[in-house]
């Protein structure tokens, strides 16, 4: 995809097949999904029942970067590290491969949180 100044990016797509009767899960990913950008989403709603849950849910972005959150990817962290450490330890390779996405997860979640933060305090500061 190449937008009007010629940049090159990236589309990307989530899918879901639900049955028509199911629709309404949407409104369960609310605190986890961001639906800010709603205006640029595809839906292919052919009985518009999509449609009408899509109007009663939140377009704001999910505060994420709460006490309770920050705690919650804190001890995934800690979790899933010492799992894996545990995996190596009993030479469980393929096993531990497959933790590292999530241990990249959490901690790049982590770091932004703190970047967020020290920018936050900056701001702050010069006022």
């Amino acid at each position: 995809m190449v937008d009007k100044i010629g940049n090159r990016s990236w589309l990307s797509g989530e899918f879901h097949f639900l049955d028509v009767s199911q629709t309404g899960i949407v409104k369960s990913w609310v605190s986890f999904v961001s639906f800010e950008y709603h205006e640029k989403m595809i839906l292919v709603d052919k009985d518009k029942k999509l449609a009408k849950v899509f109007v009663e849910i939140s377009k704001e972005s999910p505060v994420r970067n709460t006490r309770e959150n920050i705690q919650w990817i804190q001890h995934s962290f800690i979790n899933i590290a010492l799992f894996t450490k545990n995996l190596l330890l009993r030479k469980e390779w393929a096993h531990a491969h497959q933790n590292f996405p999530y241990l990249h997860k959490y901690l790049l979640w982590l770091i932004r949180i703190r970047s967020a933060q020290r920018l936050t305090g900056r701001a702050r500061r010069r006022k």
